[in-house]
């Protein structure tokens, strides 16, 4: 929630100032990865109110961020 809550605020700064990019970087790419990164969030807050993640399920949570990371890079 740290980092998507900052994208989407800065996303809708770049809208609202009538420009479609910030440094090159277009505005859609804020508010997909600060959708990514919120979605992250509920799902951890989620899972820690059930009890936590244990064995296979924590490999594969871990993984599909590494890889979503790996992606994105």
């Amino acid at each position: 929630m740290g980092i998507g809550v900052p994208l989407w605020v800065s996303g809708i700064r770049v809208l609202s100032s009538g420009t479609r990019s910030q440094g090159g970087v277009p505005v859609g790419m804020f508010f997909f990865l600060g959708s990514i990164c919120l979605l992250a969030a509920a799902g951890d807050i989620r899972k820690l109110v059930s009890g936590g993640l244990f064995g296979a399920k924590r490999v594969a949570r871990h993984l599909w961020r590494m890889c979503f990371g790996l992606f994105i890079a």
